[in-house]
């Protein structure tokens, strides 16, 4: 019943706070969403300093990181000196360290992480493959805005491209890394979009231009969610 009466007010805050930035029906699937996710950390994060196996250790901390920048997003909406940049750069970096030194069987989370990446030659081996192909995107991202022009959708087809040859790899030889990646890349596109919407010193300018550059008509409002819908459905 709380979970009912929850999602039933989601979709028409966001549908307020945010015109334009949903087609029909997109602020019903983000708010069930969201829901969803807080109803499994409700269930799953009491038991985490439990979890004994890698792969629920895993979860648990990717679990809370979503949840801390749950938690951020909307301080900064209804708290809005928190968008002054020498408050928003310390709060961020004080749910950062809590993630990292929350202690999970033992162990810090982040040593979880660190021995999770790079104890596997084959999963440094991915990474160093995932690092190379995000040169290359913001190679293109560069190089799209120095010609100071809208791309086109055969330009935007990089980027497909280049998820396409992030994920098949990935999905092969290291679905589980692939995974964690996914969600920790989520939670930074979240917080990238965050620090352009407020006007965040002193990375506003260029993320400014980078979506700028890169949007289309179905961005029409103050949030851009194209990025998230696609890491999202390429994940789902």
């Amino acid at each position: 019943v709380v979970v009912m009466q929850i999602y039933n007010q989601i979709p028409f805050k966001l549908r307020r706070s945010l015109p334009k930035s949903f087609a029909y029906a997109e602020d019903t699937i983000v708010a069930q969403g969201l829901v969803i996710f807080q109803y499994n950390c409700f269930l799953q994060l009491p038991h985490m300093s439990d979890a004994t196996e890698l792969h629920q250790q895993l979860i648990a901390i990717l679990q809370l990181g979503l949840l801390g920048v749950m938690v951020l997003v909307p301080s900064v909406y209804y708290i809005p000196f928190l968008k002054n940049w020498q408050l928003f750069y310390p709060q961020l970096l004080v749910i950062c360290t809590s993630l990292c030194l929350t202690v999970i069987d033992n162990q810090y989370a982040i040593t979880i992480l660190w021995n999770f990446v790079f104890k596997d030659v084959e999963r440094s081996v991915i990474v160093g493959l995932y690092v190379l192909f995000l040169a290359l995107a913001a190679s293109a991202v560069v190089w799209q805005i120095q010609k100071n022009q809208k791309s086109s959708s055969a330009i935007r087809k990089i980027f497909h491209i280049l998820i396409v040859m992030v994920y098949v790899p990935g999905m092969l030889y290291q679905c589980k890394f692939l995974f964690i990646a996914s969600v920790v890349i989520l939670a930074l596109l979240i917080v990238l979009e965050l620090s352009r919407v407020i006007k965040l010193y002193p990375v506003y300018d260029v993320l400014e231009k980078s979506v700028s550059a890169f949007i289309d008509e179905k961005d029409a409002g103050k949030v851009a969610f194209t990025p998230l819908y696609l890491l999202a459905g390429c994940s789902l």
